[in-house]
């Protein structure tokens, strides 16, 4: 019978804490944060913007910006879903 060395036996109690505050994080806080700017956006899409040129011209360029960190929103929250709950499935060594 192989003895497990304690430091490794430490750092998998590390790494599985990490995953637990990982997850914890983009349920509790990132996934409900991207819907609500989601349903913001969705909803703004429709509504007018002023009729003075220059606050239209604003009003049309906030509006790409807000949908472009919108876009990296959700390109931040799928890469964190796979961190968090893909790559550690595919990487599990199996003894």
């Amino acid at each position: 019978m192989r003895r497990v060395d304690p430091a490794l036996s430490r750092n998998a109690g590390l790494a599985a804490g990490a995953l637990l505050a990982s997850s914890a994080t983009l349920l509790c806080c990132v996934l409900p944060a991207v819907c609500v700017s989601g349903v913001a956006l969705w909803h703004g899409r429709s509504l007018p913007c002023p009729t003075e040129p220059d606050a239209a011209r604003q009003c049309r360029r906030l509006r790409r910006i807000s949908t472009a960190l919108y876009g990296v929103a959700l390109a931040c929250l799928a890469l964190g879903a796979t961190f968090a709950f893909v790559l550690p499935g595919l990487l599990a060594t199996k003894p």
